[in-house]
């Protein structure tokens, strides 16, 4: 059984009451890629010792890895970064809903996820910035995210202009500080449903139901 304690940077996915007083956390780390926590007592109103668990947040966790399931108990938890402002806004928090269950379909535990990580982190900063402009760069960057870190995102040979602009879009998607491409909204639809047509044909991934008007 292994003795390690390990301290990660988490993004919080998903929240799951269990029993009377605990929950389940589902999150992605860079490193470690997709881990689930047991937070014990973490619902009873005296608690104190997870206070800073929510949905969308950042965290830094202490726990020791579980030797026969991918469920680990948590020592400890602080928070790095909240992006409470996401739930201001019915259309981002629904996209970051979304965003979450996204991830989680389509990340394992023990395996390395570090642009996927980047590019979430980078959409709930997006997202608690309140523009709603920037819902759909947000879903077709972390798709094509997805894709290249899968080693599913299909090559154009001879098109250097098509390759450009599809590095350009990850670079959008893993860098809050760069500015999506200056397109119109009826080409941000286009490209959001090019990005749901070819998940659906080539498989590899899987793509939720999009949320309204993305």
């Amino acid at each position: 059984m292994t003795t390690t304690i390990v301290t990660t940077a988490a993004l919080v996915l998903r929240k799951t009451e269990y029993g009377e007083t605990s929950l389940i956390i589902a999150t992605l780390t860079k490193e470690h890629g997709r881990q689930d926590f047991m937070l014990k007592g973490a619902r009873r109103q005296s608690a104190k010792r997870f206070p800073v668990v929510d949905l969308f947040r950042l965290v830094e966790i202490v726990y020791k890895p579980s030797a026969t399931r991918d469920l680990h108990a948590a020592r400890s938890i602080d928070l790095i970064a909240a992006h409470d402002a996401v739930a201001g806004n019915r259309r981002r928090f629904e996209t970051a809903l979304w965003l979450s269950k996204f991830v989680l379909a389509n990340s394992k535990a023990d395996i390395p996820a570090p642009m996927v990580f980047q590019a979430t982190r980078t959409a709930f900063l997006r997202l608690a910035s309140g523009d709603p402009g920037l819902i759909a760069p947000i879903i077709f960057g972390i798709g094509l995210v997805m894709l290249s870190e899968h080693g599913l995102l299909p090559d154009y040979p001879g098109n250097p202009d098509q390759e450009e602009k599809i590095s350009q879009m990850i670079d959008y998607a893993v860098d809050f500080q760069r500015r999506a491409p200056d397109y119109d909204d009826h080409t941000w639809r286009a490209l959001v449903a090019w990005l749901r047509d070819f998940i659906d044909r080539n498989g590899g991934i899987q793509l939720p139901a999009l949320p309204e008007r993305s």
